[in-house]
């Protein structure tokens, strides 16, 4: 199965409301063939669930991430993913760095522009 890792740096704000978006957005879509999204910080609150305001964020968008629990990037949950979405550039570069993961490792940003260009060239 597909699956995609969401990394910011704490894994308490950012990650866990992109990965609930994102796991919502793809279950609506794809069902039961949607990929597997998680997430994980770069220093990691292990054991932290989402802070209170992320919960607040996401609920506002019809996602509830309330039973969240943090986790730490670790080399075992960085190899298996097909993607890691990073939430900034210095995520990605900690993870890239010449490493074979180089073409499975995107900012969300890279990541849109790539999707944005795609499409244009499409001519949509």
């Amino acid at each position: 199965m597909t699956s995609i890792l969401v990394i910011c740096t704490g894994n308490i704000c950012r990650s866990p409301i992109a990965e609930g978006l994102l796991r919502d957005a793809l279950q609506r879509r794809f069902a039961q063939a949607a990929p597997e999204v998680s997430s994980a910080g770069t220093s990691g609150l292990e054991g932290s669930g989402a802070m209170p305001e992320s919960v607040q964020a996401a609920a506002e968008l019809g996602v509830d991430i309330s039973g969240h629990v943090a986790r730490r990037l670790t080399a075992a949950t960085a190899d298996p993913p097909d993607l890691l979405l990073c939430m900034a550039s210095e995520h990605r570069e900690m993870l890239a760095n010449g490493s074979d993961r180089d073409d499975r490792v995107f900012t969300l940003k890279e990541l849109v522009r790539i999707r944005n260009a795609r499409v244009t060239d499409c001519g949509y």
